[in-house]
């Protein structure tokens, strides 16, 4: 969803509306993931106390954008600065 009015359509290049669709897909990409990173930390900190074999997340499960071997730096800055979670090691 753009979020354009009626009224402003006609303001817009398509090449503009292109890069705002694709900027939409890839926010909605990053937010998801986030979400899988953060369910992941949770289930890891909830089985670190009763297990030594996982000292890292990754361990626990791995996602496909990790298998790829490319790495979001915007990702990994935002779940640095989420303070709603400990900084794990």
């Amino acid at each position: 969803m753009l979020r354009v009015l009626p009224s402003q359509e006609d303001e817009y290049t398509i090449k503009e509306i292109e890069l705002a669709y694709i900027g939409h897909i890839q926010s909605n990409k990053y937010a998801e993931q986030a979400a899988w990173e953060r369910a992941r930390l949770i289930a890891y900190y909830s089985l670190q106390p009763h297990t030594k074999k996982l000292t890292k997340p990754q361990q626990l499960l791995k996602f496909d954008w990790e298998a790829e071997g490319t790495v979001n730096i915007k990702l990994l800055k935002a779940m640095e600065n989420d303070k709603r979670f400990p900084k794990h090691i």
